[in-house]
C-alpha cells in the first residue's frame, strides 16, 4: 500500500476537524457576548442588611369622646387634635388621616366628590368618596354605639390600615 493517499486523507480529516472546532469556537464567543450584553443591561441586586431596613413602628390614637381607636404609622405626625376631630399628616405635608365626629355632619357636603369606592368597616360595606385627584378617600360612618356621625378622611395608600383597625368602643 501507497503512503500517498493515506497521508493526504489524514490530512484533510486534521483539516476538517480544524475547520469545525473553529466554527464552534465562533458560536461560543457570540453567545458569551450576547450574555454579557444581557447582564450589562440587568441591574445587579442589592444586598441591605439588616441594619438599613428602618422597620415601620405603628401608635394607637383614641378618642374617647368620638369612642374610636385606629392605628397608624409612627411617622404620621398629630398636627391637630380637639375633642370631636384630629388631623395626622406625612412627612411632605400632606393630610394623611383625618376624622371628625361633629354632631352637625351632613353627607351633602362629600357627594360632589367625583368616585365611589366601598369599604369593609365592621363587617358593613361604607361607601367612600374619592377625591378629584383620587388621593383620598372620605367616608362617613354611622357610629355603631353613639349617636351620631363620623367622618374619616385618609390617603388611598392607608386604606387597608384603617379597614382593620378602625373600632367604636362605648
Amino acid at each position: 500500500m501507497k503512503k500517498g493517499p493515506f497521508l493526504l486523507l489524514s490530512i484533510l480529516v486534521i483539516t476538517l476537524i480544524f475547520i469545525l472546532g473553529f466554527q464552534y469556537g465562533k458560536r461560543v464567543d457570540t453567545a458569551e457576548e450576547a450574555m454579557k450584553i444581557v447582564l450589562s443591561i440587568m441591574p445587579t441586586p442589592t444586598v441591605h442588611t439588616a441594619s438599613e431596613k428602618t422597620p415601620i413602628s405603628f401608635s394607637v390614637f383614641e378618642s374617647k369622646t368620638c369612642a374610636l381607636s385606629f392605628v397608624y404609622p409612627a411617622a404620621l405626625i398629630p398636627v391637630r387634635e380637639s375633642s370631636m376631630s384630629a388631623k395626622f399628616e406625612d412627612e411632605n405635608g400632606d393630610t394623611a388621616i383625618f376624622f371628625n365626629c361633629d354632631p352637625s355632619l351632613k353627607l351633602e357636603d362629600i357627594t360632589n366628590e367625583t368616585a365611589t369606592s366601598t369599604l369593609r368597616l365592621n363587617n358593613m360595606n361604607v361607601t367612600a368618596y374619592k377625591d378629584r385627584q383620587n388621593k383620598t378617600l372620605t367616608l362617613d360612618y354611622p357610629h355603631p354605639n353613639k349617636k351620631g356621625t363620623i367622618r374619616v378622611t385618609f390617603l388611598e395608600r392607608y386604606r387597608p390600615l384603617i379597614e382593620k383597625t378602625l373600632e367604636f368602643h362605648k
